[in-house]
């Protein structure tokens, strides 16, 4: 696990860390919080978007939980 990004300077962000997702379960996160945020806004999309359109993932999770947000 790569951590690319030091949230520790501002007391909400604390809490967080910044990845590149690397593993399977880590892909399969992001395409889980990409599905969430569509689902809330109301978003549709003509065709699914599948981890293999992408290049390279960013995956934010709670530092405590493990949790992806």
């Amino acid at each position: 696990m790569i951590e690319s990004a030091d949230h520790s300077g501002h007391a909400l962000t604390s809490r967080l860390m910044t990845l590149i997702a690397e593993t399977p379960e880590q892909k399969q996160a992001c395409s889980l919080v990409r599905q969430r945020v569509q689902d809330q806004q109301g978003l549709r999309c003509q065709r699914a978007l599948t981890n293999a359109d992408f290049e390279r993932q960013l995956l934010m999770q709670d530092r405590l939980s493990g949790m992806p947000v």
